[in-house]
């Protein structure tokens, strides 16, 4: 039985491999700062993620913390913002004359450089950090003294926290802070923390998903590279009959390639001794080949997140559709899971320039 990455050895996804796929998904290959740490080598997950968080502080201290408005009670004589009448009474009942205040200030306590500083005090204690990334965590630590920390990390809501224009930069630093928190949140023990993660099959399917789509756009600008594009149904089709999504769709405007990017589940499982691709998969690649436009002009693949032991490269015609399925290795070499990337583009549309 043939299945995909997270349903094998997780494990076998080489740590450097992480980063390029999260560098990707979140588009932080634009931070030239974030590129020398391709070469470094590490002692793990842990390891990793450190070398991750320590450009990220340095990087937030340049641009400048994020800032948000709280809150502050006082009570004197000197008042700013708003008084409380019903309690600076109260105080003048108790024979304190001075009143009671609020007003609103503007701080580094925010909820995303809580989290971060939480994930480098975890990272600070762990065994697989090397005692040179450790001492430069420490460091980071003085440019965050007016934020707190987060007691309990298991009740954050990562799906709450929202991104914009001026706290962008982030999206990448909170999903490292995820893995990070995620792997101690496990027994330290355990054999699995280097891989704890992998285990929520939703962040890492968005994960993969979104390093496929932005590896495209990013390599390859003269194509039209578009993500969760809507498929409707037919108009004579009922009104409970549901839009689709694809993940991926390349087109150079008279071919087009539409690709779903799948990690986990079986690719091949076996039905009477032979071994046979998932139908649901296959329906629903056939279900997006037909609706996006005519056989001589559309493509549809599926892309598995896979391992050295997994490896599938099929396509065949179905009905006039070029159909196919293929794994990319997350176990190989960054530049071995490119060139099998690249292969997707070339064998689909020729020769296009690579950016």
């Amino acid at each position: 039985m043939l299945k995909t990455v997270l349903e094998t050895k997780p494990e076998t996804v080489l740590v450097r491999n992480v980063f390029y796929l999260m560098s990707y998904a979140f588009r932080a290959l634009d931070v030239r700062d974030y590129e020398r740490i391709g070469s470094e080598e590490f002692r793990g997950m842990d390891d990793l993620l450190a070398a991750i968080l320590l450009i990220g502080v340095e990087t937030q201290r340049r641009r400048g913390f994020e800032k948000d408005y709280k809150t502050v009670r006082e009570e004197g004589w000197r008042i700013k913002g708003r008084v409380d009448m019903r309690q600076t009474m109260r105080l003048e009942m108790a024979n304190q004359p001075i009143a009671a205040y609020d007003f609103d200030e503007y701080d580094e306590d925010t909820l995303l450089n809580r989290i971060l500083k939480t994930s480098i005090l975890a990272l600070i204690g762990s065994a697989d950090v090397q005692d040179e990334r450790r001492r430069r965590l420490h460091g980071a630590m003085a440019y965050m003294q007016g934020v707190s920390t987060i007691a309990d990390p298991s009740n954050i809501r990562w799906s709450e926290l929202r991104y914009h224009r001026n706290n962008r930069s982030y999206e990448l630093l909170m999903n490292v802070c995820y893995l990070v928190i995620q792997q101690q949140l496990m027994d330290p023990q355990s054999d699995d923390r280097l891989v704890a993660s992998f285990d929520d099959k939703q962040w890492f399917s968005a994960l993969f998903e979104n390093f496929v789509l932005n590896y495209f756009k990013r390599h390859y600008p003269t194509l039209k590279v578009t993500g969760q594009t809507p498929i409707r149904p037919n108009d004579n089709a009922p009104s409970f009959v549901p839009s689709m999504f694809t993940d991926v769709v390349l087109s150079d405007g008279a071919n087009i390639l539409v690709i779903d990017a799948k990690c986990y589940g079986t690719i091949f499982s076996m039905n009477f001794d032979k071994e046979i691709m998932s139908a649901d998969h296959i329906r629903q690649i056939f279900y997006y080949a037909t609706h996006v436009g005519a056989p001589d002009c559309v493509a549809a693949m599926l892309l598995y997140a896979g391992t050295a032991e997994s490896h599938v490269d099929e396509f065949w015609d179905d009905e006039g559709y070029r159909l196919g399925c293929k794994t990319l290795d997350l176990s190989a070499d960054f530049s071995l899971i490119e060139n099998e990337l690249d292969g997707i583009v070339a064998k689909r549309f020729g020769q296009v320039e690579k950016a």
